[in-house]
């Protein structure tokens, strides 16, 4: 927790984990500000140091001694994004994508999304939707390249389940992710065991390498 100099009393020698930050909350250019322990004025004090990714802070001219302190940092916009592209922040550096099709005739192993060579699929958001009258099993997985036959507990499954439409009812699912793919180059595929006429499969994603 970060340090509030109003609220926590602590002995001068005692390390605390406290919150560095420049003024907007973020760490910039590698420096920051926060409070650390002065000797002389036996008081915590709110500096600015230069830091670099270590755990501990560099004394400066007009700090004595402090004691070991360890320090955490709030994530830059991009830090968090590479961590977690799939929240969709301004200046994420993944390409959040998306595929659609739809489908009248019954389906094996089709391939709805063939990411870049070397890469791996991570599918963020599904909607899959039965139009018509015609009920069926549906799956959506990850395959291999040259693999189009979906074997339950074994193939990496997003969505293995059955729609049952009718004149009145238009069954659909909406699913939010992430699902990543078992490996490089895997394809996300779709299967269905009849003609759901139609069945429409949308998918957001991104490619990591």
């Amino acid at each position: 927790m970060p340090f509030d100099a109003r609220r926590d009393a602590i002995a001068p020698d005692s390390p605390k984990r406290i919150l560095l930050t420049d003024d907007q909350g973020q760490l910039l250019d590698g420096g920051v500000r926060g409070y650390v322990w002065s000797v002389a004025s036996l008081a915590w004090r709110r500096e600015e140091q230069a830091v670099l990714s270590t755990d501990t802070l560099t004394v400066n001219s007009a700090i004595t001694s402090m004691p070991s302190v360890n320090i955490g940092f709030v994530p830059s916009i991009n830090a968090v994004a590479r961590v977690t592209p799939h929240i969709g922040l301004n200046g994420d550096p993944f390409s959040l994508l998306h595929e659609t099709a739809q489908y009248t005739t019954t389906q094996t192993g089709t391939a709805l999304v063939t990411p870049t060579a070397g890469n791996k699929l991570v599918v963020t958001k599904v909607q899959i939707q039965a139009g018509g009258i015609v009920a069926g099993t549906v799956q959506l997985w990850f395959g291999a390249a040259a693999d189009t036959t979906y074997t339950r507990g074994t193939d990496r499954a997003i969505f293995d389940g059955e729609f049952a439409p009718s004149a009145t009812v238009k069954p659909g699912v909406v699913m939010d992710g992430p699902w990543i793919a078992g490996a490089a180059d895997h394809v996300l595929r779709v299967t269905d065991s009849a003609a759901i006429d139609p069945l429409t499969v949308t998918v957001w994603y991104y490619e990591i390498i």
